[in-house]
């Protein structure tokens, strides 16, 4: 059975975070939990057996269970257990900081029990700093100045609330499945988030499922160096001919196999990849939205993918929210609005210029051309 942690940081660490961890939690704590924290937090985002956390800590179970729980009670670490595939989540959270601690109402008691209010007093005052005294002082800090956004426009706004976006996309991609048999080939070392989330999302946008994933990444691990080439898979998943076959709701489709099915079934040129890729990343657009997308596009164009009516409709999109199916099939249904032009616009009816009016602008005329006679 799997025995698999992933290790998380639930905040970010404060500078000073080390002093109130090794002055004040580590007399109650102790050596172990101390040494399991500061192991754990090496570990960032990134899955580990939990045999090899053991092994490196040179703890045994029982003794990498009570340091796991006295870092538990010490809110240091929240522990989230999936029973069936017996894999962990270990969230370790930051110590509080020495004025907080020293202020919290278990924590300082406890101290005092343990170390003596000799020490305890010790390090109150080792660590106390005066508050800067502001008096006789007035604040001459130059504001944000908002004419450095003078030249802000539009395009720059679509492109910062494309990149502001920090949520993480939901993949389907199976990685329980995919890990199986793969320890030597794809170490813990290598799943890492940036690693495996471009895993998913080129699964994601080819079609490309965890067997033969697999068979990909192990081409692309270099077989001495054991590094993983990012470029080499891409190159692989770009190359398969893959087919995949459509489901009930074709939109479900991943976006190149949506085409390619659009297309019977006929190799995509590598142009129309790359735009459904960007589609997919540069916009964020769920599959789905982006296989709406391509499919109103080709009907607009004759079957024919242009990139430049296509970005024209993705910017527009974006900019319209679409972000589900739904929205976008409820887009292409409206009726575009006509545009109805003024009355004098379709008057084509000439009047004859007034024999006055001729001679004047003949006499203007001669003037313009410097004819003095």
């Amino acid at each position: 059975m799997e025995n698999k942690v992933l290790i998380q940081l639930t905040d970010s660490l404060q500078m000073n975070y080390n002093q109130s961890l090794t002055f004040l939690y580590y007399p109650l704590i102790g050596k172990d939990s101390y040494i399991l924290y500061q192991f754990l937090l090496n570990l960032n985002e990134q899955y580990w057996d939990k045999n090899q956390i053991l092994e490196c800590c040179c703890f045994h179970e029982n003794q990498f269970e009570r340091a796991r729980e006295n870092l538990e009670e010490f809110g240091l670490l929240k522990t989230y257990l999936n029973a069936d595939k017996n894999s962990w989540i270990f969230c370790l959270c930051p110590p509080l900081s020495v004025n907080e601690f020293f202020c919290h109402e278990s924590y300082a008691r406890i101290f005092i029990n343990e170390c003596g209010s000799k020490r305890y007093d010790a390090l109150k005052s080792y660590f106390h700093i005066d508050p800067v005294n502001r008096n006789g002082y007035i604040e001459v800090t130059k504001p944000f100045d908002t004419q450095r956004l003078v030249l802000w426009n539009d395009q720059k706004e679509e492109v910062f609330q494309r990149n502001k976006k920090d949520e993480k996309r939901v993949y389907s991609f199976n990685f329980d499945e995919f890990f199986q048999g793969m320890d030597r080939i794809f170490p813990l070392r290598l799943r890492n988030e940036e690693n495996l989330s471009f895993i998913a999302q080129l699964a994601s946008i080819y079609g490309i499922d965890e067997k033969e994933m697999k068979r990909m990444v192990q081409r692309s691990v270099h077989p001495s160096t054991k590094e993983f080439d990012k470029e080499t898979l891409k190159k692989l998943v770009f190359s398969s001919s893959k087919i995949q076959m459509p489901p009930s709701d074709s939109y479900k489709m991943a976006p190149v196999q949506f085409l390619k099915y659009k297309q019977n079934g006929t190799p995509i040129s590598s142009s129309d990849k790359k735009l459904v890729e960007s589609l997919c990343l540069d916009y964020s657009f769920p599959n789905e939205v982006v296989n709406v997308l391509i499919e109103y596009c080709l009907e607009k164009t004759n079957q024919s993918l242009t990139r430049n009516y296509v970005e024209k409709v993705a910017s527009s999109w974006s900019r319209l929210h679409i972000d589900t199916k739904e929205k976008a099939l409820s887009q292409i249904q409206k009726k575009p609005v006509n545009k109805k032009v003024p009355e004098w616009y379709e008057n084509t009816t000439q009047t004859k210029a007034s024999e006055k009016s001729l001679q004047k602008a003949l006499s203007l005329q001669k003037k313009l051309k410097g004819d003095k006679s």
